[in-house]
């Protein structure tokens, strides 16, 4: 049984550090994203 639930917080644990992850590599995305676009619209 607690075996099971090591296992159970391993897995919540992983899920949330992933999410954690994607979000900061989004936000990453999102910023380059942005000032490449405004890179585009200053220099055209």
């Amino acid at each position: 049984m607690q075996h099971t639930q090591q296992v159970v917080q391993l897995a919540v644990f992983g899920a949330f550090a992933f999410m954690v992850v994607l979000l900061r590599l989004v936000a990453k995305l999102k910023a380059a994203l942005s000032a490449g676009w405004e890179a585009v619209m200053i220099f055209p």
